[in-house]
Protein backbone atom coordinates (compact mmCIF):
# COMPACT_ATOMS: atom_id res chain seq x y z
CA UNK A 1 0.00 0.00 0.00
CA UNK A 2 1.11 3.78 -0.63
CA UNK A 3 2.22 5.94 2.51
CA UNK A 4 -1.40 6.71 3.95
CA UNK A 5 -0.87 10.64 2.84
CA UNK A 6 -0.04 10.03 -1.18
CA UNK A 7 -2.70 10.79 -3.09
CA UNK A 8 -2.92 8.43 -5.90
CA UNK A 9 -4.85 7.68 -9.08
CA UNK A 10 -5.64 11.22 -9.10
CA UNK A 11 -6.46 11.37 -13.03
CA UNK A 12 -9.32 12.53 -14.57
CA UNK A 13 -11.77 10.96 -16.25
CA UNK A 14 -13.80 11.16 -19.77
CA UNK A 15 -13.86 14.64 -21.35
CA UNK A 16 -12.14 15.72 -17.65
CA UNK A 17 -15.03 15.99 -16.23
CA UNK A 18 -15.01 13.92 -12.43
CA UNK A 19 -11.89 13.95 -10.17
CA UNK A 20 -11.95 9.99 -8.51
CA UNK A 21 -10.15 8.50 -5.73
CA UNK A 22 -9.68 4.42 -4.89
CA UNK A 23 -10.31 3.88 -1.60
CA UNK A 24 -10.83 0.98 1.06
CA UNK A 25 -12.29 0.37 4.77
CA UNK A 26 -8.78 1.44 6.36
CA UNK A 27 -8.30 4.16 4.20
CA UNK A 28 -11.41 5.44 4.86
CA UNK A 29 -11.20 5.91 8.42
CA UNK A 30 -7.55 6.87 7.60
CA UNK A 31 -8.23 10.04 5.90
CA UNK A 32 -10.82 11.21 8.50
CA UNK A 33 -8.51 10.68 10.95
CA UNK A 34 -5.87 12.74 9.06
CA UNK A 35 -8.24 15.10 7.18
CA UNK A 36 -8.00 18.40 9.47
CA UNK A 37 -3.71 17.87 9.11
CA UNK A 38 -3.62 18.27 5.56
CA UNK A 39 -4.98 20.37 3.06
CA UNK A 40 -5.96 17.99 0.55
CA UNK A 41 -7.33 14.61 0.68
CA UNK A 42 -4.64 12.06 1.03
CA UNK A 43 -5.35 8.13 0.82
CA UNK A 44 -3.33 4.57 0.79
CA UNK A 45 -4.80 2.66 -1.62
CA UNK A 46 -4.73 -0.77 -2.51
CA UNK A 47 -5.57 -0.66 -6.20
CA UNK A 48 -5.62 2.39 -8.82
CA UNK A 49 -8.77 2.03 -10.95
CA UNK A 50 -10.10 3.80 -13.14
CA UNK A 51 -13.49 4.90 -13.98
CA UNK A 52 -15.61 6.21 -17.35
CA UNK A 53 -18.10 9.16 -16.99
CA UNK A 54 -19.28 11.41 -19.41
CA UNK A 55 -19.56 14.63 -20.00
CA UNK A 56 -21.28 17.07 -17.87
CA UNK A 57 -23.38 20.11 -19.51
CA UNK A 58 -22.71 23.14 -17.71
CA UNK A 59 -25.21 25.86 -17.10
CA UNK A 60 -25.27 29.15 -15.90
CA UNK A 61 -28.09 29.36 -13.08
CA UNK A 62 -29.31 32.37 -11.45
CA UNK A 63 -30.32 32.06 -7.53
CA UNK A 64 -33.20 34.05 -6.73
CA UNK A 65 -35.47 34.38 -3.67
CA UNK A 66 -33.51 35.62 -1.17
CA UNK A 67 -31.09 32.34 -2.01
CA UNK A 68 -33.50 29.94 -0.59
CA UNK A 69 -33.24 27.90 -3.42
CA UNK A 70 -33.11 23.83 -3.43
CA UNK A 71 -31.39 21.11 -5.35
CA UNK A 72 -35.08 20.54 -6.85
CA UNK A 73 -35.06 24.49 -7.90
CA UNK A 74 -31.96 23.48 -10.38
CA UNK A 75 -31.87 20.90 -12.92
CA UNK A 76 -28.53 18.96 -12.34
CA UNK A 77 -27.53 17.51 -15.05
CA UNK A 78 -25.11 14.24 -15.15
CA UNK A 79 -26.85 12.57 -12.01
CA UNK A 80 -27.58 9.25 -13.89
CA UNK A 81 -25.52 6.18 -13.79
CA UNK A 82 -25.91 5.81 -17.69
CA UNK A 83 -23.89 9.19 -17.48
CA UNK A 84 -21.87 9.01 -14.69
CA UNK A 85 -20.43 5.37 -16.39
CA UNK A 86 -20.96 5.65 -20.22
CA UNK A 87 -23.16 2.78 -20.33
CA UNK A 88 -25.23 2.96 -23.65
CA UNK A 89 -27.74 0.19 -22.58
CA UNK A 90 -30.62 0.61 -21.04
CA UNK A 91 -30.27 -0.01 -16.98
CA UNK A 92 -33.76 1.32 -16.28
CA UNK A 93 -34.49 -2.28 -14.98
CA UNK A 94 -31.82 -2.69 -13.21
CA UNK A 95 -31.08 0.27 -11.21
CA UNK A 96 -33.13 2.41 -8.68
CA UNK A 97 -33.88 5.77 -8.95
CA UNK A 98 -34.68 7.68 -5.85
CA UNK A 99 -35.08 11.40 -6.58
CA UNK A 100 -35.37 12.42 -2.46
CA UNK A 101 -33.58 15.24 -0.74
CA UNK A 102 -32.86 15.45 2.90
CA UNK A 103 -31.85 18.88 4.42
CA UNK A 104 -29.24 19.25 7.41
CA UNK A 105 -27.17 22.14 9.14
CA UNK A 106 -27.61 23.87 5.92
CA UNK A 107 -27.02 21.54 3.17
CA UNK A 108 -29.38 19.84 1.47
CA UNK A 109 -28.11 16.43 0.04
CA UNK A 110 -29.97 14.30 -3.23
CA UNK A 111 -29.88 10.79 -3.48
CA UNK A 112 -30.48 10.21 -7.58
CA UNK A 113 -29.77 6.53 -8.16
CA UNK A 114 -28.74 3.33 -6.89
CA UNK A 115 -26.99 0.57 -8.32
CA UNK A 116 -26.84 -3.24 -6.73
CA UNK A 117 -24.34 -5.46 -8.38
CA UNK A 118 -23.43 -8.54 -6.92
CA UNK A 119 -20.62 -7.44 -4.17
CA UNK A 120 -20.88 -3.84 -5.96
CA UNK A 121 -22.64 -0.57 -4.68
CA UNK A 122 -22.89 1.98 -7.35
CA UNK A 123 -24.27 5.41 -6.11
CA UNK A 124 -25.22 8.68 -7.51
CA UNK A 125 -26.01 11.81 -5.20
CA UNK A 126 -25.97 15.77 -4.80
CA UNK A 127 -25.17 18.16 -3.07
CA UNK A 128 -26.54 22.21 -2.42
CA UNK A 129 -25.08 24.22 0.45
CA UNK A 130 -24.33 28.76 0.16
CA UNK A 131 -22.21 27.46 2.96
CA UNK A 132 -19.99 24.87 1.26
CA UNK A 133 -16.90 25.89 -0.79
CA UNK A 134 -17.17 22.76 -3.36
CA UNK A 135 -13.63 21.48 -4.64
CA UNK A 136 -12.47 18.89 -6.87
CA UNK A 137 -11.24 17.19 -3.37
CA UNK A 138 -14.44 17.17 -1.83
CA UNK A 139 -15.99 14.13 -0.03
CA UNK A 140 -19.15 12.52 1.26
CA UNK A 141 -18.69 10.07 3.91
CA UNK A 142 -21.69 7.74 4.26
CA UNK A 143 -23.06 3.74 5.33
CA UNK A 144 -25.16 2.03 3.62
CA UNK A 145 -27.47 -0.85 5.12
CA UNK A 146 -29.25 -3.36 3.70
CA UNK A 147 -32.27 -5.47 5.68
CA UNK A 148 -30.08 -3.98 8.61
CA UNK A 149 -26.42 -4.69 7.87
CA UNK A 150 -23.96 -2.20 7.11
CA UNK A 151 -22.47 -3.53 4.18
CA UNK A 152 -18.97 -1.23 4.13
CA UNK A 153 -17.93 -2.99 7.60
CA UNK A 154 -15.07 -6.43 6.97
CA UNK A 155 -13.19 -3.93 4.31
CA UNK A 156 -14.19 -2.29 0.49
CA UNK A 157 -12.19 -0.92 -1.93
CA UNK A 158 -13.50 0.94 -4.72
CA UNK A 159 -13.56 4.89 -6.03
CA UNK A 160 -15.32 8.05 -5.05
CA UNK A 161 -15.20 11.30 -7.42
CA UNK A 162 -16.82 14.81 -7.41
CA UNK A 163 -17.49 17.30 -9.68
CA UNK A 164 -18.70 20.99 -9.04
CA UNK A 165 -21.74 22.00 -11.25
CA UNK A 166 -22.34 25.53 -9.62
CA UNK A 167 -20.47 27.86 -6.72
CA UNK A 168 -22.61 25.95 -4.50
CA UNK A 169 -23.66 22.45 -6.56
CA UNK A 170 -21.39 19.96 -6.24
CA UNK A 171 -22.44 15.95 -7.71
CA UNK A 172 -20.98 12.86 -6.00
CA UNK A 173 -20.35 8.82 -7.68
CA UNK A 174 -19.25 6.34 -5.34
CA UNK A 175 -18.83 2.78 -7.00
CA UNK A 176 -17.66 0.41 -3.77
CA UNK A 177 -16.81 -3.05 -4.02
CA UNK A 178 -17.39 -4.83 -0.84
CA UNK A 179 -15.46 -7.59 1.48
CA UNK A 180 -18.57 -9.55 2.53
CA UNK A 181 -21.48 -11.52 0.87
CA UNK A 182 -24.63 -9.28 1.81
CA UNK A 183 -25.61 -7.55 -1.29
CA UNK A 184 -24.64 -11.12 -3.10
CA UNK A 185 -26.90 -13.31 -1.19
CA UNK A 186 -29.97 -10.20 -1.13
CA UNK A 187 -32.69 -11.51 -2.89
CA UNK A 188 -36.09 -10.04 -3.14
CA UNK A 189 -37.19 -6.89 -2.28
CA UNK A 190 -34.37 -5.08 0.17
CA UNK A 191 -34.97 -2.47 2.64
CA UNK A 192 -31.78 0.08 2.37
CA UNK A 193 -30.65 2.61 4.34
CA UNK A 194 -27.97 5.17 3.40
CA UNK A 195 -26.77 7.66 6.00
CA UNK A 196 -24.34 10.30 5.00
CA UNK A 197 -22.67 11.73 7.80
CA UNK A 198 -19.77 14.40 7.08
CA UNK A 199 -18.83 15.96 4.29
CA UNK A 200 -14.68 16.69 3.74
CA UNK A 201 -13.79 20.19 1.86
CA UNK A 202 -10.39 21.98 1.77
CA UNK A 203 -11.88 24.13 3.98
CA UNK A 204 -13.10 22.30 6.79
CA UNK A 205 -15.44 20.06 7.45
CA UNK A 206 -19.40 19.61 8.21
CA UNK A 207 -21.16 16.95 9.97
CA UNK A 208 -24.63 16.21 9.66
CA UNK A 209 -27.02 13.33 9.08
CA UNK A 210 -28.99 12.82 6.23
CA UNK A 211 -31.21 9.72 6.04
CA UNK A 212 -32.77 7.58 2.83
CA UNK A 213 -34.36 4.66 3.33
CA UNK A 214 -36.20 3.17 -0.03
CA UNK A 215 -36.38 -0.34 -1.32
CA UNK A 216 -34.57 -2.36 -3.97
CA UNK A 217 -34.52 -5.54 -5.66
CA UNK A 218 -31.64 -6.96 -8.06
CA UNK A 219 -33.13 -10.08 -8.59
CA UNK A 220 -33.63 -9.05 -12.30
CA UNK A 221 -29.91 -8.21 -12.93
CA UNK A 222 -28.80 -11.30 -11.05
CA UNK A 223 -30.98 -13.24 -13.20
CA UNK A 224 -28.78 -11.93 -16.40
CA UNK A 225 -25.76 -12.45 -15.03
CA UNK A 226 -23.76 -15.74 -16.85
CA UNK A 227 -20.70 -17.18 -15.73
CA UNK A 228 -17.71 -18.45 -17.83
CA UNK A 229 -14.81 -20.23 -16.27
CA UNK A 230 -11.61 -19.37 -16.99
CA UNK A 231 -9.42 -21.66 -14.62
CA UNK A 232 -6.05 -20.19 -16.14
CA UNK A 233 -3.13 -20.42 -13.84
CA UNK A 234 -0.04 -18.04 -14.19
CA UNK A 235 3.55 -18.49 -13.14
CA UNK A 236 5.60 -15.22 -12.70
CA UNK A 237 8.91 -14.78 -10.78
CA UNK A 238 7.89 -18.50 -9.15
CA UNK A 239 4.34 -17.23 -8.29
CA UNK A 240 1.43 -18.30 -8.80
CA UNK A 241 -1.70 -15.90 -9.80
CA UNK A 242 -4.81 -17.87 -11.06
CA UNK A 243 -8.18 -16.33 -13.09
CA UNK A 244 -10.88 -17.79 -11.98
CA UNK A 245 -13.63 -16.82 -13.90
CA UNK A 246 -16.01 -13.87 -15.87
CA UNK A 247 -19.05 -12.78 -14.96
CA UNK A 248 -21.03 -11.32 -17.62
CA UNK A 249 -23.94 -8.89 -17.01
CA UNK A 250 -26.18 -6.88 -19.80
CA UNK A 251 -23.54 -4.09 -19.51
CA UNK A 252 -20.69 -5.04 -17.07
CA UNK A 253 -18.66 -7.58 -16.99
CA UNK A 254 -16.29 -8.97 -13.88
CA UNK A 255 -13.09 -10.32 -14.35
CA UNK A 256 -12.24 -12.60 -10.57
CA UNK A 257 -8.97 -13.88 -9.66
CA UNK A 258 -6.78 -14.96 -7.35
CA UNK A 259 -3.64 -13.10 -6.09
CA UNK A 260 -1.83 -14.96 -3.71
CA UNK A 261 1.26 -12.89 -3.01
CA UNK A 262 -0.72 -9.31 -3.06
CA UNK A 263 2.08 -7.78 -0.91
CA UNK A 264 4.18 -7.83 -2.74
CA UNK A 265 2.37 -8.19 -6.40
CA UNK A 266 -0.32 -6.54 -8.33
CA UNK A 267 -2.23 -7.39 -11.18
CA UNK A 268 -4.33 -5.67 -13.48
CA UNK A 269 -5.58 -6.22 -17.61
CA UNK A 270 -5.70 -4.52 -20.90
CA UNK A 271 -9.30 -5.62 -21.82
CA UNK A 272 -10.23 -4.62 -25.37
CA UNK A 273 -13.37 -5.28 -27.86
CA UNK A 274 -13.70 -6.91 -31.39
CA UNK A 275 -12.42 -3.54 -32.77
CA UNK A 276 -9.70 -3.24 -30.43
CA UNK A 277 -10.96 -0.21 -28.61
CA UNK A 278 -9.84 -0.46 -24.83
CA UNK A 279 -12.04 -1.17 -21.86
CA UNK A 280 -11.49 1.06 -19.22
CA UNK A 281 -11.94 -0.48 -15.52
CA UNK A 282 -15.08 0.84 -13.38
CA UNK A 283 -13.70 -0.31 -10.02
CA UNK A 284 -12.47 -3.20 -8.07
CA UNK A 285 -10.25 -4.61 -5.38
CA UNK A 286 -8.26 -7.53 -3.43
CA UNK A 287 -9.35 -8.80 -0.13
CA UNK A 288 -7.28 -11.90 1.67
CA UNK A 289 -5.65 -12.84 -2.04
CA UNK A 290 -9.08 -12.90 -3.93
CA UNK A 291 -10.05 -10.12 -6.38
CA UNK A 292 -12.11 -8.80 -8.63
CA UNK A 293 -11.85 -5.82 -11.29
CA UNK A 294 -14.84 -4.96 -12.96
CA UNK A 295 -15.67 -2.98 -16.77
CA UNK A 296 -18.65 -1.30 -18.54
CA UNK A 297 -19.03 -2.81 -21.91
CA UNK A 298 -20.62 -1.46 -24.95
CA UNK A 299 -23.97 -3.08 -25.91
CA UNK A 300 -22.48 -4.20 -29.35
CA UNK A 301 -19.69 -5.91 -27.39
CA UNK A 302 -19.21 -9.51 -28.89
CA UNK A 303 -15.81 -10.34 -28.13
CA UNK A 304 -12.87 -9.32 -25.48
CA UNK A 305 -9.49 -9.82 -25.19
CA UNK A 306 -8.14 -9.94 -21.99
CA UNK A 307 -4.08 -9.52 -21.57
CA UNK A 308 -2.52 -9.71 -17.79
CA UNK A 309 0.23 -6.96 -16.57
CA UNK A 310 1.97 -8.10 -13.51
CA UNK A 311 3.50 -5.82 -11.40
CA UNK A 312 6.22 -6.48 -8.66
CA UNK A 313 6.38 -4.12 -5.89
CA UNK A 314 8.52 -3.01 -2.68
CA UNK A 315 6.22 -2.09 0.23
CA UNK A 316 7.97 -0.85 2.92
CA UNK A 317 6.97 -2.42 6.24
CA UNK A 318 7.14 0.37 8.29
CA UNK A 319 4.91 2.28 5.50
CA UNK A 320 6.50 4.75 2.93
CA UNK A 321 5.88 4.88 -0.91
CA UNK A 322 5.51 2.04 -2.63
CA UNK A 323 7.97 1.32 -5.59
CA UNK A 324 7.72 -0.95 -8.81
CA UNK A 325 10.43 -3.12 -9.57
CA UNK A 326 8.89 -4.92 -12.70
CA UNK A 327 5.97 -4.29 -15.38
CA UNK A 328 5.71 -6.57 -17.44
CA UNK A 329 2.31 -7.17 -19.78
CA UNK A 330 1.99 -10.92 -20.27
CA UNK A 331 0.86 -11.18 -24.09
CA UNK A 332 1.74 -14.87 -24.36
CA UNK A 333 -1.02 -14.99 -21.15
CA UNK A 334 -4.21 -13.30 -23.37
CA UNK A 335 -6.94 -15.10 -23.44
CA UNK A 336 -10.52 -14.13 -25.73
CA UNK A 337 -14.01 -14.60 -24.97
CA UNK A 338 -17.47 -14.22 -26.93
CA UNK A 339 -19.95 -12.80 -25.45
CA UNK A 340 -22.14 -12.60 -27.97
CA UNK A 341 -23.98 -15.91 -28.12
CA UNK A 342 -24.32 -15.74 -24.02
Amino acid sequence: MNNIYELLNKSKIDLEVYEKNDISAFEKKQMIKSFKKKNTYKYMFKKKLSIIASSIIFVCITFMLLGKATIADIEIFGTTLEEFLSIDNNIDNYKTIIGKEVSNNGITIKLNEVLLDENQIIVSSSAYSNKVNWSKNSIIDFDVYINGKNILTGGMAGSAGSKIITKNTCNFIHDYTVNNNIIAKAKGNLDIKIIFRKIYTDKGDFKGRWVFNFKANKDNLSNNIKTINIDKTIIFDNQKISIKNVKISPFSFKLNYILYDYSHYDISFIVKDQDGKEIKSSGGGVFNEKGQISYIISKDTIKLRVTPIIKKINMPENGGEITTETNEVLEEQAFEMKIDSL
